[in-house]
């Protein structure tokens, strides 16, 4: 991918999009392999800002720039755990107009999908939980009024998707989001107050679903326990060569602890 934006030949000099990604995983395959305080590290971060300046170069004043990673990184170039490092990353963001300045606070990962909804002019998914990230609008008008508007949208795609999930525990947000919404329409300037209460309905969500059951999680411990031995004993008995019988082994063993656990979600700093 980086030797084809360098090369220019992947869009053309006047291809239409609304959307372009581009995945550099050269950063990460550095990181792994000397670790992100490595001169190698150095050398890919210069190429990547020389991508960048060039792709700069070449946007119109239509056009927005997104830089970001999906993950953070250790010291010695690892991830994957729940330690800030790794979990937390930055949203870089280039608009030749000029993005809104508004307050804000640091985004959530999944606060990216009602941001690039609302900018490609698309629904809200079902499903997403996220916020939408103010400094992203760049519509005409008061930004605070038609941020609030879009906060009422994202709110009630929200309580949509409570209402299909039908849990009682659940009754009490449901009451509180269209409480907002009958505020919002008597057009009362509550920007802050929906921003709370989304991130509220968000944060009791992702608590309850990120907790473990810790039976269920013995129970597993226990079958990948006893098919370990089953296979020792299936080995023993059936396969004559030892190399054979050594490499499954190590396989099976090796895999009940390349265990990755994400656990936590990790917020983006901003840079506008």
């Amino acid at each position: 991918m980086t030797r084809l934006l360098f090369q220019g030949d992947l869009l053309g000099p006047k291809a239409e999009y609304s959307l372009v990604i581009a995945h550099l995983l050269g950063v990460d395959h550095v990181g792994h392999s000397y670790s992100p305080s490595s001169p190698q590290m150095a050398g890919k971060l210069a190429q990547m800002d020389s991508l960048l300046r060039r792709v700069v170069r070449e946007m119109d004043n239509g056009t927005l720039l997104m830089v970001l990673g999906d993950h953070g990184m250790t010291d010695s170039g690892n991830h994957g755990g729940s330690q800030p490092s790794e979990t937390d990353t930055l949203l870089f963001a280039y608009y030749p107009p000029g993005l809104p300045t508004l307050p804000d606070a640091p985004a959530k990962q999944i606060d990216l999908v009602p941001t690039l909804a609302y900018l490609l002019g698309l629904h809200i998914p079902f499903c997403n939980l996220g916020k939408f990230i103010p400094a992203f609008y760049l519509g005409p008008g008061d930004p605070l009024g038609q941020v609030s508007r879009i906060y009422d949208a994202n709110s009630q795609q929200i309580l949509q998707y409570l209402q299909t999930l039908g849990k009682p525990e659940f009754s009490s947000l449901e009451e509180e989001l269209r409480n907002m919404h009958r505020k919002y329409q008597t057009g009362q300037q509550i920007r802050e107050e929906q921003e709370t209460l989304i991130r509220k309905v968000q944060q009791v969500l992702l608590a309850q679903w990120s907790q473990l059951h810790y039976p269920l999680m013995i129970l597993g411990l226990g079958v990948l326990i006893a098919s370990f031995f089953w296979v020792c004993y299936l080995l023993r008995n059936h396969v004559s060569h030892p190399g054979a019988v050594a490499v499954v082994l190590g396989i099976r063993g090796w895999s009940l602890f390349s265990v990755s656990a994400l656990r936590n979600e990790g917020t983006i700093s901003l840079s506008l």
